[in-house]
């Protein structure tokens, strides 16, 4: 990826291959007195003949005094629940509720969480917002911000045939590139589903013996002297960082994330990457969606 006269990475997008769906409400007020609540899913795809299903919440005003408190009890609800948890992984982030599908797969657009106060608790909720779409292709393109340095070396073996004492043939096999981005921090949310990692409902993420690691398309910018360049590889996994933490010093010392990558030849196109220079037609919006591995 060194060019001579370029300088300047800006811009490094990523992309995962695989979308979970993911949709949310938010809890706006405790209970004022003892009761019961009713979550209510609805799924029409997703759940199919279960949908729409319904858990009952009870709620204690002395103990759920909080909307967090109060998220954390439906979640433990959802989580528990012989028919939601199968099929969806329920979280808290400070009194907002929210479902993830655990497997992969195309939207379904009947997904909804509505909210029933059976008990006049006094507890509210809002309403029911998308978060993600699912997808079996590429999700939303999102940024990593202050990225350092991005390397990336070719990957493959050189065959040559020889005959009368002269080389006769010779060919390269293409198998992608091995490389590492550093950045000043690579956002924990982002990195932590680069390596498959399990994100509990608490925010703790924990790494396992069986994580496995989820693919992307890996998109940045090059400026240029003459001409700034943009590039995509569509298939990268990152494998786990090295940790390098140090204790304060008398003189400021910066510590950088690295994570090593492997950029794989597309499986059904047989692409690897590609460039567009800022003169092409397909420039300016080239980080708002993967590109197409075929001509379009």
């Amino acid at each position: 990826m060194s060019n001579k006269g370029t300088w300047g990475l800006r811009n490094l997008h990523i992309a995962f291959k695989g979308e979970a769906q993911a949709e949310k409400i938010e809890v706006t007020a405790a209970p004022s007195t003892d009761g019961e609540i009713e979550i209510q899913v609805t799924a029409g795809t997703l759940l199919g003949a279960d949908s729409p299903h319904s858990v009952v919440v009870p709620l204690a005003s002395e103990t759920h005094t909080t909307v967090s408190k109060v998220a954390s009890a439906i979640v433990n609800v959802l989580n528990n629940d012989d028919i939601i948890s199968p099929v969806f992984d329920a979280r808290n982030d400070k009194g907002v509720i929210s479902l993830k599908t655990k497997v992969v797969q195309e939207n379904d657009s009947t997904l909804e969480i509505a909210f029933t106060d059976t008990g006049t608790t006094g507890a509210t909720m809002g309403s029911s917002a998308a978060v993600t779409a699912g997808t079996t292709g590429y999700g939303e393109v999102k940024q990593i911000p202050g990225v350092i340095n991005f390397a990336a070396d070719p990957e493959g073996d050189t065959a040559e045939l020889f005959g009368d004492d002269t080389k006769q043939l010779e060919e390269e096999t293409n198998n992608g590139y091995t490389g590492s981005i550093e950045a000043g921090f690579i956002p924990r949310e982002i990195q932590a589903e680069m390596l498959g990692k399990t994100v509990f409902s608490n925010g703790m993420i924990v790494e396992s013996a069986d994580d496995e690691p989820k693919e992307f398309a890996l998109m940045a910018q090059i400026n240029g002297n003459e001409e700034d360049m943009r590039f995509v590889f569509w298939r990268t996994k990152a494998s786990r960082p090295s940790k390098d933490n140090n204790t304060n010093e008398d003189s400021v010392t910066f510590d950088t994330e690295t994570l090593n990558l492997t950029m794989f030849v597309e499986e059904t196109a047989r692409r690897v990457m590609g460039e567009i220079f800022e003169n092409d037609s397909g420039y300016v919006n080239f980080f708002d969606s993967v590109p197409s591995t075929t001509d379009v």
